[in-house]
């Protein structure tokens, strides 16, 4: 994983870790949302790409090979992937919002999709200190412009140990026959302090609180 992909995700993998022991991430909420309760956990409508973006992964699609390395089989199928990501976008994250740029094309079977994402970091200060991160991403269908995925990262502290808050929502699948738009998909809302010792959010259809990394249900979210 390229370092920048750490920072933008460094919140997200934390909780991640955090889950081996209940976090509310590791959570099903009660299953998958609906594409509108999804937009309506993150608390505005999904957006499509506007111009600017589609200019963006245009030249992306026509400058850049796909890499080597990521083609493999598996669960979610076969993946290929292109990036703009550079040494000059870590660096320039410290001073200003740094926008990286990815085309996933994924095949499982006769389906496939291929999405654009775009993911934007700002680490005041980074490398020297990071004491405040910030992070927000769309994921974006190639064929329609449509956003099918967003998240938004804020954090205090080194890795965001002092206290941190993510909103993320993600299709369950990207195994769809491209023209389509996924459905169902896992989205939440969770603040924590102390990398996870206190917490509480909402999962799907459940909120919950969340205590030395075990999370537990306070009740229906709908």
């Amino acid at each position: 994983m390229t370092r920048q992909r750490i920072i933008a995700s460094g919140i997200l993998a934390i909780l991640s870790l955090s889950g081996i022991t209940g976090c509310i991430t590791a959570k099903s909420g009660g299953g998958p949302v609906s594409r509108q309760e999804a937009a309506q956990i993150m608390g505005s409508d999904f957006t499509p790409a506007d111009k600017q973006q589609k200019e963006s992964f245009a030249q992306l699609d026509k400058s850049e090979d796909w890499l080597r390395g990521l083609n493999g089989s598996g669960a979610s199928g076969a993946l290929q992937m292109k990036t703009d990501y550079s040494l000059g976008k870590i660096l320039k994250s410290g001073w200003v919002p740094s926008r990286v740029h990815y085309i996933e094309r994924r095949s499982q079977g006769e389906r496939s999709s291929t999405v654009f994402r775009e993911d934007t970091t700002f680490v005041p200060g980074y490398p020297l200190v990071w004491p405040v991160w910030t992070a927000w991403s769309g994921t974006y269908m190639q064929s329609s412009g449509e956003q099918i995925g967003r998240r938004n990262a804020f954090g205090l502290g080194l890795g965001c140990f002092i206290a941190g808050r993510v909103k993320m929502a993600e299709p369950v699948t990207l195994a769809i026959s491209d023209g389509q738009t996924p459905g169902q998909y896992n989205a939440f809302e969770i603040w924590f302090l102390a990398a996870g010792v206190l917490g509480g959010g909402r999962m799907n259809h459940y909120y919950y609180g969340q205590l030395l990394w075990v999370a537990f249900p306070v009740g229906r979210a709908d």
